[in-house]
């Protein structure tokens, strides 16, 4: 437990409580003198976090992504345990800006496959109606892509409105 009660005004500091099971006491006491690096998850999320900040006008090109990435934990992270995300052992910047820019392309390309972005000249990139949508409902990238593709055949008029509803659990935020 850690925190200051919502006082600020009142405590110039924190209190840490670590409360645990008598024989695990040794356990996380040692984190006290040995603490280990706490790496980023982003990059698990990172198509609908981009599809989001495309969708809000905060990213209108390939750059503007870049550069986005390069003020995260992420990229923090990236540069100090490339191996961890999937990159050249090298922390080497050009190695992790060669890396950064082979995902941020595969990410754009993948969001443009499923229909929530365009990208037009220069690399700029737009939002589509899809992506609006997956951004406002905080859906995944590739939920609305299989609705999209799913209902595109599908008449609601005369069907049973069971496969609508097999179409729904299809959902990847049901997995």
């Amino acid at each position: 437990m850690i925190g200051r009660a919502g006082r600020p005004q009142y405590d110039d500091r924190g209190i840490a409580y670590i409360m645990a099971q008598s024989e695990k006491r040794d356990f996380y006491q040692r984190f006290l003198y040995e603490p280990f690096p706490v790496e980023s998850s982003l990059h698990k999320q990172l198509h609908d976090h981009i599809n989001a900040e495309i969708a809000g006008g905060t990213i209108k090109s390939f750059q503007d992504c870049m550069n986005y990435l390069s003020k995260t934990y992420f990229y923090t992270r990236l540069i100090k345990n490339p191996i961890y995300y999937g990159a050249a052992q090298s922390k080497s910047a050009e190695a992790v800006n060669e890396f950064l820019g082979k995902l941020v392309s595969g990410i754009l390309n993948d969001l443009q496959a499923a229909g929530c972005i365009q990208i037009g000249e220069k690399y700029s990139v737009g939002s589509t109606e899809l992506g609006d949508i997956a951004s406002f409902y905080y859906l995944s990238y590739k939920t609305v892509q299989m609705f999209s593709a799913k209902l595109r055949p599908f008449r609601l008029h005369g069907e049973s409105f069971l496969p609508l509803l097999e179409l729904l659990t299809d959902a990847a935020e049901f997995d």
